[in-house]
């Protein structure tokens, strides 16, 4: 099983502390655009989604971050650090793992529960193969930090 090549939500969403969003379709008679109606339920529900969008107004980060739009809001003289920090982190880590976990996450997306088992097996099988794992668990046993190659 492959998951699908479908559009997401980005994995991480982080903000600054300035940040705002309007959704101001209505305010110029307009329906949405821009995958607002497919993205914005899934970050918000579906209630929440129609409330922004026929009654628009600015929400804040801290909101944002309230709703599930954000993951995290920083410091606005924090954020570009924040960003290549958590960059950094992601691809020095086990990348083979990462990419099949969000595999994992978008296949389950759009399939039932056993599908959804059936494509984490997969994955499993791979990413328990994988030098990484091996490098992974030798450093937990050697109590020393593993470095991760993306194979």
């Amino acid at each position: 099983m492959r998951a699908p090549a479908t559009p997401s939500p980005r994995d991480l969403r982080i903000l600054s502390e300035s940040a705002g969003f309007n959704l101001a379709f209505t305010q110029i008679a307009l329906s949405c655009d821009t995958g607002a109606s497919w993205t914005l339920p899934r970050l918000v529900g579906p209630t929440r989604a129609m409330d922004l969008l026929y009654f628009p107004r600015t929400i804040g980060s801290a909101e944002a971050l309230d709703y599930g739009i954000a993951t995290e809001v920083v410091a606005d003289d924090q954020f570009e650090a924040r960003v290549m920090e958590l960059a950094h982190r992601l691809a020095n880590g086990p990348t083979l793992a990462i990419s099949s976990i969000r595999a994992a996450v978008r296949y389950a997306v759009t399939h039932d529960f056993a599908d959804a088992l059936a494509f984490e097996a997969e994955r499993m099988n791979l990413t328990g193969a994988s030098k990484d794992h091996g490098a992974a668990v030798e450093a937990f046993l050697t109590k020393q930090p593993p470095r991760f190659e993306g194979r």
